[in-house]
């Protein structure tokens, strides 16, 4: 019975969270995996557009060849988050 309602209360969470926050999911090596509506309504993109590219294609080209963004990226195969 505990276990239904935390499933329930996950599931409810994830809901709000989705409705009210722009969300992009990558894989671990920076391939955009999904994004939510809110996400692509913000930043004016289609789904088709984002699924499949990396996610240096939000950034410009300074800041995407920089050592801080493969460092980023270095931290969060590494389990770190931000």
């Amino acid at each position: 019975m505990f276990r239904k309602h935390r499933e329930s209360l996950s599931d409810a969470t994830l809901q709000a969270l989705n409705k009210s926050l722009a969300i992009i999911e990558f894989d671990l090596d920076g391939t955009v995996i999904d994004a939510n509506a809110n996400f692509l309504k913000l930043l004016e993109y289609r789904l088709d557009e984002v699924v499949g590219r990396h996610h240096r294609m939000f950034l410009d080209k300074a800041d995407a060849e920089s050592p801080d963004y493969a460092t980023f990226w270095n931290k969060l195969r590494a389990g770190d988050y931000f």
